[in-house]
């Protein structure tokens, strides 16, 4: 699979084409106007049969190894590329020789509005998702439906014009997991099936994968009546990221929204105890004690240990969890010995950018990683809760007065008098 990896429409084509083929082998065709890069070139010297995706403006004939038997999946636009290739599922062989394609030039146009005339099937997805609806426009070619409906916003229902354009279809397939379409906006009247991975990456495999028989993805149900009153919108615990939200509803199970570049909001079905929102990834603890995150893993942060928990926090390339022993486990990047958790037993721990803090048995704060701005130079004194944000970090003495310490050119270190009952530090 040879693409424009700058192009993140075409990139994820290019997953959503390899899940069809059954391929891990996706090679970045590099910079427009250059050659191809020598280590594609060395990824593709075995390769006989190839597929490209795009014009001939995003990966020229120039860059075609003549070789390889190659076919182009590419239309006049982003939208018109995925239909191409949902098209094609059923038989990637179809697709026109690469020199057939013709140029593809200038700015993407927005997607088509969904056309649900005389339509039985149809997809439903968060249109706020880019890599969602690039998802639902591949199953939308696979089913051949133009029925393409925005769910709306998370945290509320089925938008009206959505509902009146489900009238009439029988099948429905959902694009997303449970955080970004939830259970509660799908019609009772309709049989559902959702394509909803752990991240981004894994709906576009998935999709891929189900490409030839849409039928093999897993039922989803629609939720009872009970489940839409108003206790369905309660939540018992919350937390902020960088450009995100994460929450704990009544029933225990996780509702993220915000920014969902890297799939943070797409929170795993199941019930939970705690979840804590990141930088670009979200963790939270499940009833059995297990770890979970998801959303972006470049340095390991979304690969939680086993072993039970009862705490986890997410920041930006690491996390950390307290184990049901009481001691502290920290994973993913950790240039500044921001993973390298003391011994000893703790009743909190906090993750920050760089760095890590926690609250010990016998309530002092302890902090170790990067210090640039004195951020791990916790203070003495007892607390009874620690909070760690970008550069500065905060704790409440047990006498509810709030204390914080590290980078303070805002004077968000400057905590007023007065006593608290909680405390929480920002990026």
């Amino acid at each position: 699979m040879l693409v424009d990896a700058s192009s993140e429409p075409d990139l994820y084509a290019a997953y959503l084409l390899a899940g069809v083929l059954d391929t891990g082998c996706i090679v970045d065709a590099g910079d427009r106007d250059g050659p191809l890069p020598d280590a594609s070139a060395a990824l593709l010297s075995a390769i006989t049969t190839g597929y490209v995706v795009g014009g001939i403006v995003a990966v020229p004939a120039a860059k075609l190894a003549a070789d390889v038997s190659w076919r182009r999946a590419g239309g006049v636009d982003r939208w018109a590329t995925l239909d191409i290739i949902g098209g094609a599922a059923a038989d990637p062989t179809t697709l026109p020789s690469a020199q057939a394609t013709p140029d593809t030039t200038g700015d993407a146009p927005a997607s088509a509005a969904p056309d649900c005339d005389g339509e039985t099937t149809a997809a439903l997805v968060d249109e706020s998702s880019e890599p969602d609806l690039y998802a639902a426009y591949l199953l939308a070619g696979v089913l051949d439906t133009d029925c393409i409906v925005d769910a709306g916003d998370r945290g509320g229902p089925l938008p009206d014009p959505s509902a009146a354009l489900l009238d009439g279809i029988t099948a429905g397939y959902v694009v997303g997991g449970e955080a970004a379409v939830p259970q509660t906006k799908l019609a009772a009247d309709i049989t559902w099936r959702r394509a909803g991975g752990t991240d981004r990456w894994a709906t576009l495999d998935i999709i891929g994968r189900a490409a030839t028989d849409p039928a093999s993805l897993p039922r989803a149900e629609a939720a009872p009546a009970a489940a839409t009153t108003g206790a369905q919108t309660r939540f018992t615990a919350v937390s902020a990221g960088s450009s995100h939200s994460c929450g704990v509803r009544s029933d225990g199970t996780v509702s993220c929204w915000g920014d969902n570049r890297y799939g943070q909001t797409n929170a795993p079905p199941g019930r939970f105890t705690a979840v804590s929102a990141g930088n670009f990834h979200s963790c939270g603890v499940r009833t059995d004690g297990a770890a979970t995150c998801w959303g972006h893993n470049g340095a390991g942060q979304a690969v939680a240990p086993s072993g039970p928990f009862t705490a986890v926090s997410a920041s930006g390339s690491h996390s950390c969890g307290l184990r049901t022993d009481g001691t502290a486990t920290c994973w993913g990047d950790n240039e500044y010995g921001q993973t390298n958790a003391p011994s000893g037993s703790f009743t909190a721990v906090s993750a920050g950018w760089a760095y890590s803090c926690g609250l010990r048995t016998n309530g002092t704060a302890t902090c170790w990683g990067d210090n640039e701005y004195g951020q791990t130079n916790a203070p003495s004194g007892l607390f009874t809760a620690v909070s760690v944000g970008d550069f500065h970090s905060c704790g409440l003495g047990t006498d509810g007065a709030a204390t914080c310490w590290g980078r303070n050119d805002f004077e968000h270190a400057d905590a007023p008098s007065g006593s608290f009952t909680a405390v929480s530090a920002g990026a």
